[in-house]
């Protein structure tokens, strides 16, 4: 009875101004203030009290809505997602705020928000039906891998750079164990992946090949009055910059010798040993053929 004098349904409710502009805040939901008077929404959903209403706030799976936005129905000037949410509006007594201007193929791989206004069995009908088809849970799987805990730190990357960026393209939430920061002792390999399976699995091989590789070389005995290289000298530095590389010197007293490891990543193999190559005959001379290097990684 009420649905046949009911008001035009609209994407969003604009009780202060237009529909959001492609920011944050649409790809989550409505502004705040389309929410602030409740009175107003009462009356257009012919509810007396707003004290009765239901606000219901959730996640739905951002490519499936992605999805829907991009297919075009035969209603006039409405994509599927539109007609979708009208229909469940207009079904259900109910407002429904969705980001309508959500940004296709976009960088942040957030998964948006969903926010429902009406009297309470309602409200649950209608997220009922946004859940059917944009649930994300039913599509995400988590992955456990190990990796040992001394390489957490490089894969995870300066400023958290690295695994930001593969947590960005595989549109996935990898997790390190906390306890290894606070537990001197017992340390765990165990990596957690979430996401769809297909991005899971992208980012488990992006972060196998994040993991440390090291190539490493004696230096030989130098000459009396010449300065042995260091982290300071120059060309290391130069290297270090160029290559995306970290280099180490290590004195082993009781062998008389000084060890050179060039430590990069599996993904950057070539650039490792380019780095080492340069090092060895600058710091080899003539003698760079001879030396004999030792490659280490992680299995």
């Amino acid at each position: 009875m009420m649905a046949s004098s009911f008001p035009p349904f609209n994407k969003h409710i604009f009780i202060n101004g237009g529909p959001p502009s492609e920011t944050t805040g649409s790809e989550i939901s409505s502004v705040e203030s389309d929410w602030g008077d409740l009175r107003l929404i009462a009356a257009q959903l012919g509810v007396a009290n707003p004290d009765d209403l239901h606000v219901e706030r959730f996640k739905v799976d951002r490519q499936k809505l992605e999805d829907m936005i991009k297919v075009e129905t035969y209603s006039e000037g409405m994509n599927s997602a539109e007609e979708f949410f009208t229909n469940i509006m207009k079904e259900t007594t109910t407002y429904v705020s969705w980001p309508c201007r959500l940004k296709i193929g976009a960088k942040s791989k957030k998964d948006p928000h969903i926010r429902i206004v009406g009297r309470l069995p309602d409200v649950l009908k209608a997220k009922d039906r946004v859940m059917a088809r944009l649930d994300s849970r039913g599509s995400r799987v988590i992955m456990k891998m190990d990796v040992s805990y001394t390489d957490h730190s490089f894969i995870i990357g300066r400023g958290g750079n690295n695994i930001k960026r593969i947590m960005e393209d595989t549109a996935t939430h990898i997790h390190f164990p906390d306890s290894n920061r606070s537990n001197p002792t017992e340390k765990s390999n165990q990596v957690s992946l979430c996401g769809s399976l297909e991005g899971v699995e992208r980012a488990r091989a992006l972060v196998r090949i994040s993991t440390p590789l090291l190539i490493s070389f004696e230096l030989p005995i130098l000459a009396p009055g010449k300065t042995p290289p260091d982290n300071d000298t120059p060309y290391v530095k130069e290297v270090e910059k160029e290559f995306n590389v970290q280099v180490i010197f290590s004195t082993r007293p009781k062998l008389h010798s000084s060890l050179v490891l060039v430590k990069g990543s599996e993904k950057e193999e070539l650039k490792v040993k380019e780095a080492t190559r340069r090092l060895m005959d600058f710091m080899c001379e003539n003698m760079a053929n001879q030396i004999p290097v030792q490659m280490q990684l992680e299995v």
